[in-house]
């Protein structure tokens, strides 16, 4: 660079001597200088023009060499080069430093080796360079180059009209621009106002220092040290009026609000430390993207409109929203509305504390969420988990796992378990792998899901008292229900399973030895006497009587027991694998079989007692009847026949049936000995007969129907597990 000015400064000077010299040459003008007040023993040309060392040369009015050393020049109206091989070219021009050079009316050069060209430039210190109108270099090696340019630190460089370098080593490039010690500004209007900032685009301004600004009308703000905006009007500071307000959604208190999925904004939160100083706010910031705003201590914004509120937010996406301290919101118009929660996908929505959604279209309002999926809607509640796309819930501390699977309060949830009796409380959440039908609102439209359920597999066998169960302990247990008959006792005072108690004496003291302390006391007095069975390690009181084994609180059979006192499991499929788990619905069905098993057979017994009345055959020797018998709902027909071998054999055989397939058999035979009796007599016998069978028929009856009841009960006992 010195190279190139130090030569274009020879061309110059020569070829403006020589001009003016044959000018003058040619005319009479150089006579009329030498005789009008021209002075020194130099070159002087022109009235009141000073020369006075040897080699200097002053030409034009007023033009002075003043004390001037070796070769220096003056040319033009009042010029002036004033130290040694200064050169001054044009009217009131000034080159008052040693070898500096002042080319233009009013140009200045005052510091050494300066150069200043153009009309009012001016380079006042050594080594600079200024060109243009009003230019100017104020500090050493500096350059200034357009018009109105300013040049003021130590090696700054400022090109362009109205271009300034205010400090060292800045570098401002283009119209208007603006930049700070060892800062860069490239683009018409851009500044970089701080220490090593960088000013990239058209009007783009840094503010932060060691910034980074790149793209048309981008901003770092005061504060913004570290920061980066790159793209067309990304921005890093402070929110601004334009930035959209936030209204938090309702928090769903009575666990029934049916919500509308929609596109919303939070109220940022407060009371987070952002930066130790108050003058690095938006340190360390990055909007990256057209129109990407970063607005807080160490956040990052990159996607097309994308904002980093608050601290240490990340923002990635178009239109994605951070905000929230330590929030991430990755994906189109992902948001986040509080602190430490993070929306990841399309359209997602984190409006929560710690809450985590991942998915496209996937919405959060609540603390302690967590939604996997697409769709996955957890609004109002919270320390809820739903995995699956299309998942809800509607009550905190739930768990929803399946596609489209839904844990929603219902009036069940005002009910007493089932058997047990337990009260439920909705706060304490589900677990559910289904749904029941229901409808949604989805986007402004309304979407149907049918009812769905699910099975539960490859489920181990529960050992405390809130595990769960499979259909292996179950049907286990149903082989280990024991059936005490009245009247039964035991010499040794306990009673192994599997073996039988036959005793003619009074009832007394119960043990029963499992192997794992399950016991049995007898208490109460006389006609009010009752068997409580307990286990040793849970003390869990039960009671036996006539009817079978009542479980007080909480089904208990071993110390492998399966019982559910705490969440209740909704939606289970029906269970057909040993370890599948079985539903309410199965074991009911069981109960209904049992309970249409015995009122028919009920029912078969009332129509064969109806034949035994029917019969005559004094003077026929077959007959043929019929019997209707009705128990509990159940209906059920038998035929009959009977068939007099002689006066003193008789045969007779009943069917009786109900329904398709349920069947039930009698048959008897009577005959009479000793001498010929009468006819009547006859009757009498067999009518006695008749009774005594009736008798007997009643007896066996009842003995079935008390085994039935004891069935009853100890199925019972297996439900309320």
């Amino acid at each position: 660079m010195k190279k190139i000015f130090s030569r274009r400064k020879r061309l110059i000077v020569m070829g403006t001597i020589f001009a003016v010299m044959g000018s003058l040459l040619s005319t009479n003008i150089v006579w009329a200088a030498l005789n009008d007040a021209g002075t020194g023993t130099g070159v002087a040309f022109g009235t009141g023009s000073k020369a006075p060392a040897p080699s200097a040369i002053a030409l034009g009015y007023g033009a002075n060499t003043i004390d001037g050393k070796g070769s220096i020049m003056a040319i033009g109206t009042n010029a002036s080069a004033q130290n040694a091989f200064a050169t001054a070219v044009g009217s009131n021009s000034t080159a008052s430093g040693n070898r500096a050079m002042a080319l233009g009316p009013t140009a200045t050069a005052s510091g050494e080796k300066s150069i200043a060209m153009g009309f009012k430039g001016t380079a006042s210190a050594k080594n600079t360079l200024a060109i243009g109108e009003s230019s100017g270099a104020s500090n050493e090696r500096a350059m200034a180059i357009g018009t109105g340019a300013q040049a003021k630190g130590e090696d700054a460089v400022s090109y362009g009209s109205s271009a300034e370098a205010s400090g060292a080593q800045a570098v401002a490039l283009g119209v208007s621009t603006e930049a700070n010690e060892q800062g860069i500004a490239l683009g018409a209007g851009s500044k970089a106002m701080t220490k090593q900032s960088i000013a990239v685009g058209a009007v783009s301004v840094i503010n932060g220092q060691y910034g980074i600004g790149m793209g048309r009308n981008t901003k770092v703000i005061a504060g913004g040290q570290n920061s980066i905006a790159i793209g067309n009007e990304s921005y890093v500071g402070a929110p601004d009026s334009t930035t959209p307000t936030i209204t938090t959604p309702p928090e769903n208190q009575n666990y029934d609000v049916d919500y509308t999925i929609s596109e919303r904004y939070e109220t940022p939160p407060e009371g987070d430390t952002v930066a130790a100083n108050a003058n690095e706010t938006y340190k360390n910031s990055i909007a990256l993207g057209f129109t990407a705003k970063s607005f807080g201590f160490q956040t990052t914004a990159i996607g097309s409109g994308s904002e980093a509120h608050d601290a240490n937010t990340i923002a990635m996406g178009i239109s994605a929203v951070a905000k929230g301290n330590y929030s991430v919101a990755i994906g189109q118009q992902a948001h986040t509305g509080f602190a430490n929660s993070v929306a990841i996908g399309h359209y997602t929505e984190a409006y929560g504390e710690e809450s985590t959604a991942i998915g496209y279209h996937s919405h959060i309002s609540g603390v302690n969420n967590v939604a996997l999926g697409n769709y996955v809607s957890l609004l109002g509640v919270s320390d809820s988990v739903a995995v699956g796309s299309h998942t809800r819930s509607l009550l905190n501390n739930s768990v929803v796992l399946g596609n489209g699977s839904l844990a929603t309060p219902s009036t069940d949830f005002d009910k007493a378990a089932y058997l047990s009796g337990e009260a439920f409380d909705k706060k304490q959440g589900v677990v559910s792998v289904g749904n029941v039908a229901y409808t949604a609102t989805i986007n402004g439209e309304t979407e149907s899901f049918e009812e769905n359920t699910r099975r539960i597999v490859n489920v181990a066998g529960g050992y405390a008292d809130t595990d769960a169960v499979n259909v292996r302990q179950l049907r286990t247990l149903a082989d280990r229900v024991v059936t005490v008959y009245s009247g039964g006792s035991d010499e040794s005072g306990s009673y192994v399973a599997g073996s039988t108690i036959n005793s003619t004496g009074t009832l007394s003291t119960l043990a029963f030895d499992f192997g794992d302390g399950l016991k049995a006391a007898e208490v109460g007095e006389e006609g009010d006497k009752r068997v409580f069975v307990s286990v040793d390690s849970d003390y869990i009181q039960n009671v036996l009587n006539a009817a079978g084994v009542t479980i007080a609180d909480g089904p208990t059979v071993t110390k492998e027991l399966v019982d559910i006192n705490g969440q209740q499991i909704h939606s289970v499929a029906d269970g057909t694998s040993v370890n599948d788990a079985v539903n309410l619905g199965q074991l009911r069905g069981v109960e209904s079989k049992l309970d249409k098993k015995i009122e028919k057979t009920g029912a078969m017994s009332a129509a064969l007692a109806a034949l035994n009345g029917t019969y005559d055959l004094d003077n026929k020797s077959t007959a043929i009847t019929a019997g209707l018998g009705y128990y509990k709902g159940e209906s059920a027909l038998a035929l009959g026949v009977a068939h007099r071998i002689n006066d003193d054999v008789r045969v007779n055989a009943g069917l009786s049936f109900s329904g398709n397939s349920d069947t039930m058999i009698n048959a008897g035979v009577s005959w009479s000995v000793g001498s010929g009796a009468s006819t009547s007599s006859n009757i009498r016998k067999e009518n006695q007969e008749l009774r005594d069978r009736l008798a007997n028929q009643e007896s066996r009856l009842q003995a079935q129907q008390a085994e039935i009841n004891e069935l009853k009960a100890a199925m019972q006992a297996v439900l309320n597990k």
